[in-house]
């Protein structure tokens, strides 16, 4: 703790900032949930979306197969979720829903390619090891 004349200088104030408590009550709320049965790099693309949107999305969503859409838009409305992701895999192909709450647009799309982003960091660590090799023969 910082000292002024002897005497302890307080440098945390108990004053909560109401702008920056404004700014997350009225910013963007989101469920990313999966649908029936997916494979596990679509379970892990699910997580990855949850990190990537961490503050403002339940990181640690608790799914069963009994929860249907409509008990996740009804627990919206009281925590204030305004958009939800929902994956989906099919025969045909993996999917990807964005419905806005309360009676927005749904959007339907399919998912071509992805990647997760353990794949990304492995990458970016072998290309950190080839730059070496590539600059000592230089």
């Amino acid at each position: 703790m910082p000292k002024s004349g002897g005497k302890r200088k307080k440098t945390r104030t108990h004053v909560s900032n109401s702008k920056d408590i404004e700014e997350y009550n009225e910013a963007p709320k989101s469920f990313i949930i999966k649908r029936g049965k997916i494979g596990l790099f679509l379970r892990e693309l699910v997580s990855n979306l949850r990190e990537l949107m961490y503050p403002f999305t339940a990181a640690n969503l608790k799914e069963s197969k009994r929860n249907s859409i409509k008990d996740f838009l009804g627990v919206a409305g009281q925590l204030g979720i305004t958009h939800m992701m929902i994956m989906t895999q099919t025969e045909m192909g993996n999917y990807l829903r964005f419905i806005k709450n309360p009676k927005g647009p749904t959007i339907t799309m399919k998912i071509e390619e992805y990647s997760l982003s353990k794949d990304v960091v492995a990458f970016q660590q072998e290309t950190k090891r080839n730059s070496k090799i590539f600059s000592s023969t230089l």
